[in-house]
């Protein structure tokens, strides 16, 4: 499984909000994929520390590098990978946060599944890590050798596995559709965009490689979990179906989450 998709060119989509200490880390991961054939459109989201600076003195070194400025702060990612979209010339779109880190093939291998298997929407297994020294970034793996699971939409409702810096996507299946950019939804539009998306799909491919490193924090993340929790118990309340589904159907579903989420937390504690 080689040729790289035939080098389509590929949009990497990149919100950029205070990101002083991570961007260039980040900008380093995608300007140094084997995958060469990209445009990356970074859109600062009214930063006011140095990250502008830093983004700048990488467009000097690489003209692959748009970036889009806007005048204040949206308040979320939403925005900013809207802006990108519309923005973006490729014929497919990768999405990645201005702390997270890619391993240097993870475009390469998704667009060679992306053609080989005429599919149009690849994730892949994330790596979370705390501090720079636990990036992998130049471990070898056999293409050969990679492993695939079927993401479907009833899988999707009932866990997200999705990280959106591991997602990459054909153009087309956004183009009636974006990231919400309800306040209601900040921190889960990505989670609705897939769920829209994925209603509408057999289903995705999903790289069992951790092709992604995720930037943990070490501050607790219960006040975000606890956000997190209120606002999909609203997104499964409301989620509109595209195909008719009973109320019954969507009682499972919130049953079922609160009872994850809760076990979850038990485990944590132990």
């Amino acid at each position: 499984m080689s040729d790289e998709g035939n080098k389509s060119l590929v949009s990497v989509i990149l919100p950029n909000y205070n990101s002083a200490r991570y961007i260039e880390l980040t900008l380093e991961s995608i300007l140094n994929q084997s995958y060469s054939n990209l445009e990356i459109i970074v859109v600062d989201n009214g930063s006011t520390d140095k990250s502008l600076d830093l983004i700048k003195s990488k467009i000097l070194e690489d003209n692959r590098i748009k970036l889009i400025e806007l005048g204040q702060n949206s308040g979320g990612p939403a925005l900013p990978r809207n802006i990108g979209i519309r923005e973006s010339s490729g014929s497919h779109l990768a999405f990645i946060d201005s702390d997270d880190v890619w391993h240097n093939k993870k475009i390469s291998i998704q667009m060679n599944i992306i053609k080989h298997y005429e599919t149009q929407f690849v994730s892949c297994e994330k790596m979370d890590f705390y501090d720079d020294s636990d990036i992998l970034i130049k471990e070898e793996y056999d293409e050969n050798d990679i492993s695939l699971t079927k993401v479907s939409f009833n899988k999707l409702l009932q866990k997200n596995t999705l990280s959106t810096s591991g997602v990459l996507i054909d153009k087309k299946l956004v183009k009636n559709l974006s990231f919400s950019e309800d306040k209601k939804y900040i921190a889960i539009e990505d989670y609705l965009l897939w769920l829209q998306i994925h209603e509408n799909l057999s289903f995705s491919y999903f790289v069992n490689l951790p092709l992604l490193y995720y930037r943990k924090s070490s501050n607790s993340l219960t006040p975000l979990k606890t956000k997190i929790f209120i606002q999909k118990v609203l997104l499964f309340s409301l989620y509109k179906f595209s195909k008719k589904q009973s109320f019954l159907f969507r009682i499972k579903i919130l049953i079922k989450y609160i009872m994850q989420s809760f076990f979850s937390y038990i485990s944590s504690k132990k």
